[in-house]
């Protein structure tokens, strides 16, 4: 399968609030496709919802690595979005 099946198994276990299992599927995606922007921000979220907020900050960070500054695809604006208010987020709680 390719990386898309993986992460779309993962938004089912996330979903149903299975973080471990969706975690492991975003893994895989990343794994399959290390420049899958999207998988790291659900992948993140996953650990933020395990409150593993530490590893979920390296994969907002690696999220936002991968979408170039001047991209301002929707798909890129998500990501960056999605990405810069859990860092805000979390630069707040510490």
């Amino acid at each position: 399968p390719k990386a898309g099946y993986f992460w779309l198994r993962g938004e089912v276990w996330g979903k149903k609030r299975d973080f471990e299992r969706a975690i492991e599927d975003y893994t895989s995606a990343i794994n399959k496709d290390p420049h899958f922007a999207v998988a790291y921000t659900d992948r993140g979220s996953c650990y933020i919802s395990m409150g593993k907020y530490e590893t979920a900050l390296a994969d907002y960070k690696k999220a936002l690595e991968l979408i170039p500054a001047d991209d301002q695809t929707p798909y890129a604006l998500l990501i960056r979005k999605v990405a810069l208010k859990a860092i805000h987020d979390f630069a707040h709680k510490t």
